[in-house]
């Protein structure tokens, strides 16, 4: 008679002798560690490069825009930081 606890008959069991239990449970341990490892999202964080500053200020808003549409062509910056970075430009010439 199979009932639903029968180790022998469960999908998700190795019926192991209580000796070999307590051998292989550090090795256990460690694969179900490394299960749980993979399974957790990675996050991996870009920081946009630092714009140097202006080298000579008439050149102002205009050239610091084609520095970062520069840098955005480069492929250096995606489109949610090159418009950031625009946002930032624009605001700093504004309060000038």
């Amino acid at each position: 008679m199979v009932t639903a606890d029968d180790p022998w008959t469960l999908s998700n069991c190795l019926p192991l002798q209580k000796v070999l239990h307590s051998q292989a449970l550090p090795r256990i341990n460690e694969l179900q560690r490394k299960i749980a490892d993979s399974k957790r999202p990675q996050v991996i964080v870009h920081h946009a490069p630092q714009l140097a500053p202006a080298a000579t200020p008439a050149g102002g808003l205009a050239e610091e825009l084609q520095q970062i549409a520069n840098l955005q062509s480069q492929g250096l910056l995606d489109a949610e930081e090159f418009a950031a970075a625009k946002r930032a430009t624009i605001a700093k010439h504004s309060n000038s």
